[in-house]
């Protein structure tokens, strides 16, 4: 039961940081996705570097599938992915991966037993490991670590940082009859990365993660037609090989950064059926221990239309608007100050009831008074989706 979310404004449609809460359901079988894109800037350069700044063509693939079984009131299920993307014209961009999730359910119905509030109860035990090997193309991730900087164009693919992440989740979700779903979750996280390059070991190792934290959650049902979402999370994460800065910025040496994060998030959903509307709001703050230089508080509302008034046509429309106050972190000579747009519009096609054609366009754009984080970039693909 777990569902990736945004880490604040700064993470758009486009997924980053790790939150969690359990699902529904899930797909079964065979998930194989093809692409043919158009990147506009495909290494994401500042737009004061648009000297630098690359268009070009690429294709990916990624193949997908899900084994589940079940066992009286336990399932268990395992779901291995590959995608890799490769780009003709600038092949040092290309990039690769991979990711395997296991889980274990156990699910207890209360209801035969005459029980007139919690009808059902599932305990969820969730287990991931992921590698990729690609330039830092993260919106999150740049800033972090601080590379608005030109990037050097002339790396080649195998002096590009990887990435190993294996986090572990604990999620419990009770049911009161069918209009409220309660719900608690622990989590952690562990990231490294590394060169892919022997001849320059540990460059890029300061990105390096330990994250825990938990959640707390609650979602109330009006029949099929509207639900409601709350959700409220506490996290944790240290950067073993990132010394922490006190409030002038200067580094405190023997003692790791640190930071703790606190965000909120409401959600509604409208479900027509033929027509789905789904708008998220959420705000958050970071604070850096010990002494709050890199502290920021941060906001975003999305929303994600889907209309669909033909069984074999559909149109989605998403939209994400945020902003990023830095408190104190001022390497411009005053605070940074980021916002971040985010548009996507996807047609889709069913060709055969396993077979759909997509055509979608993406945006993303951050604004910032920092001038090395300032950047655009429109995708353009077209995608056939293979499902069994």
């Amino acid at each position: 039961m777990l569902k990736a979310v945004s880490n604040g404004a700064a993470l758009g449609w486009i997924v980053a940081a790790m939150t969690f809460w359990p699902s529904q359901s899930r797909g079964q079988g065979l998930d194989l996705r093809m692409r043919q894109g158009y990147d506009t800037n495909v290494y994401q350069v500042a737009s004061e570097t648009d000297s630098q700044r690359v268009s070009a063509h690429y294709s990916s693939a990624r193949l997908g599938y899900e084994l589940e079984a079940s066992l009286s009131a336990l399932s268990f299920y395992a779901e291995p992915r590959l995608e890799a993307r490769w780009y003709p014209e600038t092949s040092r961009a290309n990039r690769y991966g991979g990711q395997v999730d296991l889980g274990a359910d156990a699910d207890w119905r209360h209801d035969r037993g005459g029980a007139k509030w919690f009808t059902r109860t599932v305990v969820e035990l969730e287990v991931s490991s992921e590698y990729e090997r690609e330039l830092f193309q993260k919106r999150q991730t740049r800033e972090e670590f601080r590379t608005g900087e030109p990037l050097d164009l002339t790396l080649r693919t195998d002096d590009m940082p990887s990435r190993w992440l294996a986090e572990a989740v604990l999620a419990l979700r009770s049911y009161v009859r069918d209009a409220v779903t309660l719900e608690a979750a622990g989590f952690a996280e562990w990231v490294e990365y590394s060169d892919s390059s022997a001849d320059a070991p540990g460059r890029f190792g300061v990105l390096g993660s330990r994250e825990k934290g938990l959640l707390v959650a609650a979602g109330f049902n009006a029949g099929e037609v509207w639900k409601l979402d709350l959700e409220a999370r506490w996290r944790e994460k240290i950067y073993p090989e990132r010394e922490a800065k006190d409030a002038e910025g200067e580094r405190l040496e023997g003692i790791a950064r640190r930071y703790i994060y606190w965000d909120f998030e409401v959600g509604t959903v409208l479900d027509a059926g033929w027509l789905r509307n789904e708008v998220v709001g959420e705000y958050g703050w970071r604070d850096d221990r010990p002494a709050g230089y890199y502290a920021y508080t941060d906001w975003q509302v999305r929303d994600r239309l889907r209309f669909q008034p033909l069984r074999v046509t559909r149109l989605e429309l998403k939209l994400a608007y945020g902003e990023k106050r830095y408190e104190s972190y001022a390497p411009a000579g005053q605070p940074i100050r980021n916002r971040y747009y985010d548009g996507r519009a996807a047609l889709g096609l069913e060709i055969t009831p396993q077979v759909e054609l997509f055509l979608v366009s993406e945006y993303e754009q951050t604004r910032s008074n920092e001038p090395r984080l300032t950047f655009e970039r429109v995708e353009v693909f077209a995608e056939v989706r293979v499902t069994r």
